[in-house]
C-alpha cells in the first residue's frame, strides 16, 4: 500500500537549506522540523517532509523500513502583493537562485540573489539597477524595491529563526 499523490516530484534538501525550502508552512511547523533535524540520527534515519497541498507531513524514517509520522499541518500561502507595475522572474544558475524585478515603466528594478555559500551559510543580496550612475531612475527604482525587498526577506527570515 502507497501513499497516492497527484504529482510524484521529489526534491532532496541539504539539511542546511531546509528552512528555505520550508517556506510554505507555518513558523510552528518550521521549528518542528529544526528540532526533529537536531535529534535524528543520519546515519541511520531519514526525515521526510512530503507536501501535497493542502498538507505538510514530517515523518522520520527509520532503518527498518517504518516511517513514523511527527506531524501534520496545513500548508500556509502567504502571497506576496507586488507593488503597481512591478513584476519578476525567477532565474537559476547552479546553486545561486535569481528574482530578477521589472517596472512597466522603469524597466529592470532590481534583483535578489540567493547563494549558498557553505552548509548553513547562505548570502542574499539585493542589487538596483544603476545605468551608469545614481540618477533620479536609480533613486525611483530604489524607493520601489527597498521596501519589497525588506518585506521579502522578513518573510525568508521568519522561515530561518529557530
Amino acid at each position: 500500500m502507497g501513499l497516492e499523490a497527484p504529482r510524484k516530484d521529489f526534491l532532496y534538501v541539504r539539511q542546511a537549506d531546509s528552512s528555505v525550502a520550508l517556506w510554505m508552512t507555518s513558523v510552528e511547523f518550521k521549528r518542528e522540523v529544526a528540532s526533529v533535524i537536531q535529534q535524528y540520527d543520519p546515519s541511520n534515519e531519514a526525515v521526510v517532509v512530503m507536501v501535497v497541498p493542502p498538507l505538510v507531513e514530517l515523518f522520520i524514517a527509520r532503518p527498518n523500513g517504518v516511517m513514523d509520522m511527527v506531524e501534520i499541518s496545513n500548508v500556509v500561502l502567504t502571497p506576496m502583493k507586488m507593488p503597481t507595475g512591478v513584476s519578476f522572474r525567477k532565474e537559476q544558475e547552479g546553486s545561486t537562485f535569481y528574482y530578477v524585478f521589472t517596472h512597466k515603466e522603469l524597466g529592470k528594478l532590481s534583483r535578489i540573489v540567493i547563494k549558498q555559500q557553505s552548509p548553513g551559510q547562505t548570502e542574499i543580496k539585493c542589487e538596483i539597477v544603476d545605468n551608469g550612475g545614481f540618477s533620479f531612475k536609480t533613486k525611483q527604482r530604489a524607493e520601489i524595491f527597498y521596501p519589497l525587498a525588506q518585506q521579502l526577506i522578513a518573510g525568508m527570515e521568519l522561515g530561518l529563526l529557530k
